[in-house]
């Protein structure tokens, strides 16, 4: 008589060149046959992929005075969220921005993404001086300070 015996194998990681990573999990059956050999049997499989994170600039425009606030994120989707909670919330760092959002309303402002970063195949680059990098170009393209944002000079 066979035992049957299910166990699950660990995950194995399989890196491309969009960051997508794929994560798979082999469940086994374990037979044991007349000789009193153990073989296992691939029974299923599972694929886990997780969504591409993107880096880069974004802004938040005020489409009223053009007043821009400028800032960059390994994870463009979580900050653009993250800014929009805060804002709405009443809770935003940046006191200036937080006031003129109260004041004139969630309409009248846009969140764009200016620029991406484009990941490299190694997943164990740090990407934050390439980030600050881009930041520091757009803003001294854009110079969002005093009348024409809210961002503050750094010293």
């Amino acid at each position: 008589m066979s035992k049957k015996v299910f166990h699950k194998a660990p995950f194995y990681q399989i890196e491309s060149n969009y960051r997508k990573i794929l994560f798979l999990t082999i469940f086994f059956k374990q037979i044991k046959n007349n000789h009193g050999y153990v073989k296992s049997i691939p029974l299923y499989a599972l694929y886990f992929t997780p969504m591409c994170i993107h880096m880069g600039v974004y802004q938040i425009r005020n489409m009223i005075n053009g007043k821009i606030f400028l800032g960059s994120s390994k994870d463009l989707k979580g900050i653009i969220n993250r800014n929009r909670f805060q804002l709405k919330s009443g809770l935003h760092v940046n006191k200036k921005l937080q006031r003129d959002f109260n004041e004139i309303g969630e309409s009248n402002f846009s969140f764009e993404i200016l620029d991406y970063l484009k990941p490299k195949d190694d997943l164990e680059v740090d990407y934050t001086e390439e980030l600050q990098m881009l930041e520091e170009m757009w803003v001294d393209k854009l110079q969002p300070y005093d009348e024409k944002g809210y961002n503050t000079k750094s010293r």
